[in-house]
């Protein structure tokens, strides 16, 4: 039969209402996305640095910015009918809940694949005329992460001559967005870190999506962000499952510990340094350090946990980041 006998079809009238009905439902989706759109065109028209600079920073503050609650049973309702990402999220993911206000970003990320084609294009070809703007990378990640990571949407949208520099941007963003967290003590993009954590890194069908260099980048991001966004408890469980098939260079746990240290020694931040300290601490207590991490890592430990102890250089760290050192010091290698 022809395409058109198939349109007026009851199959095909079946098809059409339901394709009609999630736009209609998604339509506040919608707005967001092209106010996206809209704000991301006009940074790039703009000749003044400075006003770019403006234009990005508002919108990555709107982007991270909490659903009220009378929005969000809007945007939940459409949701439930269109077949979006959160109504299909894996178990894993389930299992991991994140139980805060859902934020801007996390809607659009959600139903960007529901997203005419076209549209989606439109996009992508705008991000890619400002990926030189280091502010850029965070937008695009925070809209997109579960675009390009999930969905099989992505393959006819994304020349696949470029879809590792794709890949790269979105793991460059995704590592600014969770430092950002980190700066303002805040937890903004933490169902971004469960989704790479979850969806991304601890299965097999994520990493799959990934080059090798790329699995192992975010595996690091993982890792690093891990006591922050996780506690001690969860990370204890999630390095005896993490991938088996990637190259770390080294035993996980010693993996774990190094960007987990490399957090430590560069973090400025009073109040998160100490919660690593405190969550080293009880990371210990479940992994025991003494007999699972190498020499080396050993090493970076101490060095680190004496560094944040000093009154003075190298790091200058302040009186309650010194006594949390100590304590972690003397927990941790009480002899």
């Amino acid at each position: 039969s022809s395409p058109a006998g198939m349109a007026s079809s009851p199959a095909g009238t079946a098809a059409r209402a339901g394709a009609v009905k999630r736009r209609n439902s998604l339509s506040d989706h919608k707005r967001l996305a092209a106010e996206v759109l809209r704000r991301i065109k006009m940074a790039a028209e703009v000749d003044d640095t400075r006003d770019r600079d403006l234009i990005f920073k508002h919108l990555i503050a709107d982007l991270a910015g909490e659903v009220g609650s009378r929005a969000e049973a809007k945007f939940s309702k459409a949701r439930a009918e269109s077949g979006s990402y959160a109504t299909t999220a894996s178990a894993a993911t389930v299992a991991t809940a994140v139980t805060a206000s859902r934020r801007f970003y996390e809607e659009i990320a959600d139903t960007i694949h529901l997203e005419d084609a076209t549209f989606v294009r439109g996009m992508l070809d705008e991000f890619e005329r400002l990926w030189l703007h280091p502010k850029v990378t965070l937008i695009f990640a925070a809209v997109f992460h579960k675009f390009l990571f999930r969905s099989a949407a992505a393959s006819p949208l994304v020349d696949p001559a470029k879809r590792d520099k794709y890949n790269a941007v979105l793991i460059s963003g995704t590592k600014h967005l969770f430092w950002s967290d980190l700066h303002t003590e805040s937890r903004r993009f933490q169902s971004l870190y469960v989704f790479l954590s979850d969806v991304v890194v601890l299965s097999d069908v994520g990493l799959d999506t990934l080059s090798p260099r790329h699995q192992l980048d975010c595996a690091k991001i993982v890792a690093r962000f891990s006591l922050y966004y996780l506690g001690a408890g969860k990370v204890s469980q999630i390095v005896s499952s993490f991938p088996a098939g990637l190259d770390y260079g080294a035993a996980i746990l010693d993996f774990f510990l190094t960007e987990i240290v490399g957090v430590l020694a560069s973090i400025k931040v009073e109040k998160v340094c100490i919660l690593y300290l405190e969550s080293l601490c009880r990371l210990n207590a479940q992994v025991d350090f003494h007999t699972m991490l190498s020499m080396v890592a050993t090493t970076r430990v101490q060095e680190t946990l004496f560094n944040l102890s000093q009154p003075g250089g190298p790091r200058y760290a302040p009186k309650g980041v010194r006594s949390a050192a100590q304590k972690a010091f003397a927990t941790i290698y009480p002899n």
